[in-house]
């Protein structure tokens, strides 16, 4: 949508507007280069909180079965460590492990006896009732960084797109107020209706963006499991 507002923005600001008959293989290659880039950008988003290489700044715990009375609902990094730290009679200096070797480490813990222990990880998309991204994370949690990024950056394509359709906006005023003054009752009316129209699906595009990214932020705080 960044990328829609910002080639409709320069299209009407600097009057490169593509005719019909312009539309040559150069801009068709152009277009799909600019689909595969952002589709390329979305599956990366995407996909980055689910890689297991990367599980040490994604995963918030393990989930280990009702069975396993050691390690209660889904400890996190740091209840692994105080655990495996009474268990092991680790240093105090092994405060920052990596979760394939906490993994090895209560792996050694249980016997393969009964086909060892069974874990499912409390991964980026797990956090809440909605399998949706993790907008507001807190300081201590291992993606804090990555979402803090993600906002900053979708921060900046919501301000792109405010200032590409104000721009447009005041590209439509000043050029329709010649013809305004030049033109009959009827003509002048119509091109009011037009800028009014303009105008209110601005501010409907602007609006759901902030109410869409505000709806997610509000299910972060409120207990809509049970709607689910």
């Amino acid at each position: 949508m960044t990328i829609l507002s910002i080639g409709r923005a320069r299209s009407i600001l600097f009057q490169s507007l593509i005719r019909p008959s312009d539309v040559n293989k150069k801009y068709r290659f152009n277009i799909l280069l600019a689909a595969a880039f952002v589709f390329l950008i979305t599956c990366s988003i995407a996909g980055i909180p689910l890689s297991v290489s990367l599980e040490d700044f994604f995963s918030n715990g393990v989930y280990y079965g009702k069975q396993n009375t050691l390690f209660i609902g889904t400890p996190n990094k740091t209840k692994h460590l105080e655990i495996l730290k009474a268990y092991y009679k680790l240093p105090g200096s092994a405060s920052d492990m990596k979760w394939s070797l906490i993994n090895r480490l209560v792996d050694e813990m249980f016997s393969n006896n009964h086909d060892g222990i069974q874990r499912k990880r409390l991964h980026f998309y797990g956090n809440d009732a909605v399998c949706s991204f993790k907008y507001l994370a807190k300081p201590d949690d291992p993606q804090f960084t990555f979402v803090v990024c993600f906002l900053v950056i979708q921060l900046i394509c919501i301000l792109l797109i405010v200032f590409s359709y104000i721009g447009i906006w005041v590209k439509t005023v000043r050029t329709s107020k010649p013809i305004l003054k030049n033109s009959g009752t009827a003509v002048a009316n119509d091109i009011k209706e037009r800028n009014a129209a303009l105008q209110r699906s601005i501010v409907m595009i602007i609006g759901t963006d902030f109410m869409l990214l505000g709806t997610l932020s509000y299910h972060q705080h409120s207990p809509c499991s049970r709607y689910y």
